[in-house]
């Protein structure tokens, strides 16, 4: 690699929801309920009638559409300064008073096309609690979706060690 590109350019990147990973999320949130409380009917009784297993079918339904809108999505603008990473949450606004926030990136899962970006605000990271920023924040990235700027994004994980 060229000295001059050891260190990737600035660039930002537009964060939303991602659909696959909200049903994903709600999936696996209603399944994990939906098995305990079939563990529980089972402790109480080893036969689970027809209209259990309806009413079983109908609060795992109802669940998922509970998780698919409680769960938190975040969306807003992650960038790369050169030196270092910055969130700016939708939910701050956009207007010049609105101000980014310099985090910490882990990647938790990376399979090529798709990564799960673990955000940590910097203060969070020397053992300070940041009230606005959650204790930890995971942005789901596809490369089908950020295509124009995923071999940017990937060249600022690796330059920053995340």
């Amino acid at each position: 690699m060229r000295p001059a590109l050891r260190h990737p350019p600035a660039f930002s990147l537009e964060v939303s929801l991602d659909p696959a990973w909200q049903i994903l999320q709600a999936g696996l949130c209603s399944l994990a309920v939906t098995l305990l409380a079939l563990s529980f009917v089972l402790h109480l009784d080893d036969d689970v009638s027809q209209p259990m297993q309806v009413v079983l079918c109908l609060a795992t339904l109802i669940l998922f559409i509970g998780f698919w809108f409680r769960l938190p999505q975040p969306s807003g603008r992650l960038a790369w300064d050169g030196q270092m990473w910055l969130w700016l949450d939708a939910r701050a606004g956009a207007g010049p008073a609105a101000e980014a926030t310099v985090v910490r990136i882990t990647m938790a899962i990376d399979w090529g096309d798709w990564c799960l970006l673990r955000l940590q605000h910097s203060a969070q990271a020397q053992g300070w609690r940041f009230a606005l920023l959650p204790r930890r924040r995971y942005i789901a990235l596809a490369q089908r979706r950020h295509a124009a700027t995923w071999s940017l994004l990937r060249a600022c994980l690796v330059a920053s060690g995340s």
